[in-house]
């Protein structure tokens, strides 16, 4: 398989089966594992929404420097909301649950959404004053 021209239904026979395995987890290890990640996912979404509700509604906040902070929490949101859902449902069950058509806007939507969050990591170390 070429890497640079992966399409969808590549990616779904590369990195998983496009059946349902049987006891990939067990029922307890799935429970534990299932509710470690939608904590985490609700911590990211809740702490990034109140980062944007913070530096765009209080004055003080309102600097250029921490528009790299809301922009850094967009893209960490985007990442807990259209990322690591589908990503848990497809470790949880072994395969590719939601199409090929889905398969390949989620692998762009990663892609993007976590190369903005490192592009964001950049900016914000580069704009950051060196102390003396």
């Amino acid at each position: 398989m070429n890497d640079s021209n992966t399409t969808g239904s590549d990616w779904l026979t590369a990195y998983g089966p496009v059946a349902p395995e049987s006891g990939r987890y067990t029922v307890g290890a799935t429970v534990v594992l299932s509710a470690l990640v939608t904590v985490a996912v609700l911590l990211s979404i809740t702490g990034n929404i109140f980062i944007c509700v913070a530096v765009t509604s209080e004055r003080k906040l309102r600097s250029v420097h921490n528009r790299y902070l809301i922009s850094l929490a967009v893209s960490d949101l985007m990442v807990g909301l259209a990322i690591m859902p589908p990503a848990l449902v497809t470790e949880l069950l072994g395969y590719w649950f939601f199409g090929e058509a889905l398969c390949t806007v989620f692998m762009a939507v990663d892609i993007f959404a976590c190369t903005a969050s490192i592009i964001n990591l950049c900016a914000i170390s580069l704009d950051r004053p060196a102390e003396t």
